[in-house]
């Protein structure tokens, strides 16, 4: 999905709004048909804390490409997507847990595990203990 943004709110039980987090295209190594991903961006927002803090769920290719890994790690924190990884964001009144549970790369001469096919993450989102 070229245009890949996927986000959700956090609400209390009664409906009152604490934030947001999502997942979305965090970088395109090229486009031409489809556009290739090699970043998707994880974030939380807290509505009480006004700030969103996020990660970069990155392919191998752009994990170790020193090039690419300095333009990227501009952006933010990069960790490498991996089946099992834990990625924990957390503010001032809320924290998610992300886990990758599957990742899938697209072949490519020219960047090997560089593209993804498939990522699949579970995101968990709850208050954070006062």
């Amino acid at each position: 999905d070229d245009d890949f943004d996927c986000s959700f709110s956090i609400e209390t039980p009664d409906g009152e709004f604490l934030g947001e987090c999502g997942l979305g295209i965090g970088d395109v190594l090229e486009e031409g048909e489809t556009q290739e991903i090699d970043a998707f961006e994880i974030w939380l927002f807290d509505k009480g804390d006004i700030r969103t803090v996020s990660k970069f769920l990155v392919s191998e290719y752009a994990y170790e490409d020193e090039d690419l890994n300095a333009d990227l790690s501009a952006k933010g924190e990069l960790v490498l997507a991996r089946p099992g990884l834990s990625v924990n964001l957390s503010t001032a009144s809320l924290a998610i847990s992300a886990v990758v549970k599957d990742v899938a790369y697209a072949p490519s001469d020219h960047a090997p595990n560089g593209v993804f096919e498939r990522l699949v993450v579970e995101i968990i989102a709850k208050r954070s203990p006062a």
